[in-house]
């Protein structure tokens, strides 16, 4: 399967997702950041398979790729909402 991803796509699909994983993993207090980032990305596995059946839900930008080709950039899309978040002081230190 020689499937291109666009990119700007995924994201718009995948961002309010992202979001959402990020803010349910920070409540957990005792996990270091690098085991929520771990947690996330197992979700999202879970939610990307999901999403290749069209009878839960047709997306194009998403239908077909397989997780390993887009696990990277959901990576660096997950550190980036934790930065955003941060900057924005919505998870601050205690």
């Amino acid at each position: 399967m020689n499937k291109s991803v666009n990119y700007f796509a995924l994201a718009a699909h995948i961002l309010p997702l992202i979001t959402t994983v990020v803010k349910l993993v920070e409540t957990f207090p005792s996990a270091s950041g690098a085991e929520k980032k771990t947690t996330a990305m197992v979700f999202l596995k879970s939610v990307w398979s999901g999403l290749q059946d069209p009878q839960v839900m047709k997306i194009k930008e998403i239908e077909g790729v397989p997780f390993e080709a887009v696990e990277p950039i959901l990576g660096i899309f997950i550190d980036a909402v934790v930065s955003a978040l941060n900057y924005l002081g919505i998870f601050g230190k205690e």
